[in-house]
């Protein structure tokens, strides 16, 4: 139980009237609309004490402390264990607090909580856990159903899980008053459960009509036809997500089926797949994708492929491309060979972000002087051979605007100028 309140001094607050007659009015005397406003930035912590402090607090202040509900990811499994159970606890023993749940952050500890259930008893033995402590509620899923106002889902880390219906709280997404805007979902099935992988999948994407940004580790190779994916039938896919505008995965199947007609999509983020897959797997999908905006590429090695023609060619509307991977290339190739030729078939590219790619091998480069600081004088410090690779991109991508460099410094163009921003 949090037994902070709000502070004496801000809860009741003295002032004068014209005559000098002291005021005294109540933080929570304030109209209801300037109340919400104010526990708006609060942390939950704080609001917590602020629920408790009056009824008229708490009636203002427990919708906002639901909004978020973000189970505790700690390296403690049993700190974990603790905390989950006390916040589902909650949610199970009222009912109408499920309703205020709008953003839902899980732990990888929720998946395999039920694997932790038997050490209960040790642990309150030692002392870890109170004898007062309850176990986790058994009706999880049923927690979750009731959390019909849910519009953002979030796994953030990679756990391997059995599907299950039966005993896992995936089918709440495939319950129909479930309606997600966001969803991010970093999991993968094993191996033996692979097909039942993919038809969970599908089914999520035939529910979640209303997905606007959807982050996850895509369709899986089944493991008697490893060098397929699955595939679904046309018709099905294209009632698929109709709404959605941001599309992140770490697979090519994760944009494939979604990419595989003509959609309406700003942003696209590929991770751990290589430029060359890309290339290759990727891009002839991408001219389905009308709206594109910006496109991202994280994670993966390339190695002397850096061709970004195919790329600006698929997406002629591209206006910003962020790049965070490994190649083996020099930087003189990279730089004034490989870019200036790319630019020139991107129309719309108004910024392009290179940092941190090829971070690893700068010092040893022997032409990283493109990238390190060349001194012009003792008091400025100028990156010359940068300046001078800007020159060279201007007239070959005139609608560019910005450019982040390997080490991270980044330039904008403004009225024909490029200029330095301070970091």
């Amino acid at each position: 139980m949090v037994s902070a309140v709000i502070p004496q001094s801000v809860r009741t607050i003295q002032t004068t009237d014209a005559d000098d007659d002291p005021i005294t009015f109540r933080f929570q005397d304030l109209p209801e609309d300037v109340l919400v406003h104010v526990l708006g930035f609060l942390g939950s912590h704080t609001l917590s004490g602020v629920a408790q402090a009056t009824r008229r607090l708490n009636t203002l202040a427990t919708p906002i402390l639901y909004h978020y509900v973000a189970l505790p990811r700690s390296q403690n499994i049993i700190t974990n264990h603790i905390a989950t159970v006390q916040i589902l606890t909650s949610l199970s023993e009222n009912p109408s607090l499920a309703p205020f749940v709008q953003h839902l952050e899980l732990s990888p500890s929720l998946s395999l909580l039920r694997s932790v259930a038997p050490i209960d008893e040790e642990h309150r033995q030692q002392g870890l856990i109170s004898r007062n402590k309850r176990a986790l509620p058994e009706n999880l899923l049923d927690i979750m159903k009731s959390c019909t106002n849910l519009r953002s889902l979030v796994l953030k880390e990679l756990v391997q899980i059995i599907i299950n219906p039966g005993n896992h709280w995936t089918p709440v997404l495939l319950q129909p008053t479930i309606r997600l805007k966001m969803l991010t979902m970093f999991l993968k099935p094993t191996s033996e459960t692979t097909p039942m992988w993919n038809q969970f999948l599908a089914q999520m994407l035939d529910n979640q009509a209303l997905l606007e940004y959807l982050d996850y580790t895509g369709f899986c190779p089944e493991p008697r036809n490893p060098a397929q994916q699955i595939t679904f039938s046309e018709a099905r896919a294209e009632t698929w997500t109709p709404s959605l505008r941001t599309l992140k995965g770490s697979r090519i199947s994760a944009f494939t089926p979604l990419l595989s007609y003509e959609r309406y999509i700003e942003r696209l983020s590929v991770r751990g797949v290589s430029l060359a897959d890309v290339t290759t797997n990727l891009v002839p999908y991408l001219r389905n994708a009308r709206g594109l905006r910006e496109f991202s590429c994280y994670q993966a090695s390339s190695g002397t492929n850096f061709d970004l023609r195919a790329l600006f060619t698929a997406i002629p509307d591209l206006q910003t491309l962020r790049i965070r991977i490994s190649l083996q290339i020099s930087l003189t190739d990279l730089f004034e060979k490989y870019l200036p030729n790319a630019l020139r078939l991107a129309p719309s590219l108004r910024e392009i972000d290179l940092k941190d790619t090829l971070r690893r091998r700068l010092a040893t480069q022997p032409d990283s002087q493109i990238i390190f600081n060349q001194f012009a004088s003792p008091e400025e410090e100028i990156p010359s051979g940068q300046a001078a690779l800007l020159d060279l991109y201007s007239p070959a991508c005139p609608t560019l605007e910005a450019v982040v460099f390997l080490d991270g410094r980044r330039w904008t163009r403004r009225d024909g100028s490029w200029i330095l921003q301070q970091k």
